[in-house]
């Protein structure tokens, strides 16, 4: 099993990015996820928080961050 740890940052014109607080822009913006044995992919679901604020086209990236663990990929050939 591997845990990962995932952020999402606001990523601006220039490359620069920015971490979230909690609950700004979405109601989550870091957690774990978890990849049982056997598992190459897993799903992180981002939330936007409705604020009725009008906003221009913004960018955001998610971040992996601090894998721990170890994943067994096992193949049937």
């Amino acid at each position: 099993m591997v845990r990962v740890y995932w952020q999402v940052v606001h990523k601006f014109a220039n490359g620069s990015v920015t971490q979230l607080s909690p609950g700004q822009e979405f109601t989550k913006v870091a957690e774990f996820v978890t990849f049982n044995n056997g598992l190459s992919s897993q799903s992180v679901t981002l939330t936007p928080i409705q604020d009725g604020i009008a906003e221009l086209d913004e960018s955001f990236e998610v971040h992996l961050i601090n894998a721990t663990g170890k994943n067994y990929f096992y193949s049937s050939q």
